[in-house]
């Protein structure tokens, strides 16, 4: 089941939903927090343009959300905004985000791949934690920054330049 809202600001709308599958939040600016809080049934999140603000835990305990993305626009996320989702595979984040949360993608063990846009300012700590099969793609920062950026020490190099770190491992 698709379902459109229409209105500009979600609070706890559909949290606990049990036959929600996919939404589409077009006009949507604030989503509050733990809006969608355990829909198990959720697959796909299309995040409209408009988009500004992601609360806390928004999408957390939505284990079989598998994709999303975070449009530009997006100016605030909050701490654990996707996490405890182990079937989400991929996350796109527009240019535009400054900063990834503290624990925004934690316990995502099916989660294989996010691009950080160029600018990303800040990581929180443990944004992807207990993220084993994970590449984080930081496509303008040199390996030194991007180890900074996310606190781990970086295990590969693509051929086009960009760095890759993989998270979650040991990094002594």
């Amino acid at each position: 089941r698709s379902t459109l809202f229409p209105y500009t600001t979600l609070f706890r709308s559909a949290s606990n939903c049990p036959k929600l599958t996919t939404i589409r939040l077009n006009g949507v600016t604030y989503i509050g927090d733990e809006a969608f809080l355990n829909c198990t049934v959720l697959v796909a999140v299309e995040l409209g343009a408009d988009v500004q603000h992601i609360g806390m835990g928004a999408f957390k305990n939505c284990s079989s959300l598998a994709t999303a993305t975070i449009p530009p626009n997006v100016t605030f996320i909050g701490d654990y905004a996707f996490a405890n989702c182990p079937e989400l595979k991929s996350m796109t984040i527009m240019d535009g985000v400054v900063e990834i949360p503290a624990y925004c993608f934690q316990n995502d063990t099916s989660l294989e791949q996010v691009i950080l846009p160029t600018s990303i300012e800040k990581v929180g700590e443990n944004a992807f934690e207990n993220c084993p099969n994970i590449e984080v793609y930081v496509p303008t920062l040199d390996r030194d920054e991007a180890e900074e950026l996310l606190g781990v020490k970086m295990v590969a190099k693509a051929e086009d330049d960009d760095t890759i770190l993989k998270c979650d491992k040991d990094t002594s």
